[in-house]
């Protein structure tokens, strides 16, 4: 989770997939596990839509 926003993802055998909020393809950078990652504006979710799927 990050302040503004979150990411459900789930990495699998070395490729990563995102729950997709909307079809936004345009690249913005993000912190994950510690580390700057690009990804497509449409996996940010927000902080309710992360909790949902995650509990």
């Amino acid at each position: 989770m990050h302040d503004e926003f979150s990411t459900v993802s789930l990495l699998h055998d070395r490729t990563w997939y995102w729950l997709e909020q909307s079809l936004d393809s345009d690249l913005v950078e993000i912190v994950l596990c510690g580390q700057e990652a690009w990804v497509p504006a449409g996996v940010l979710v927000r902080h309710e839509t992360g909790w949902l799927r995650c509990g």
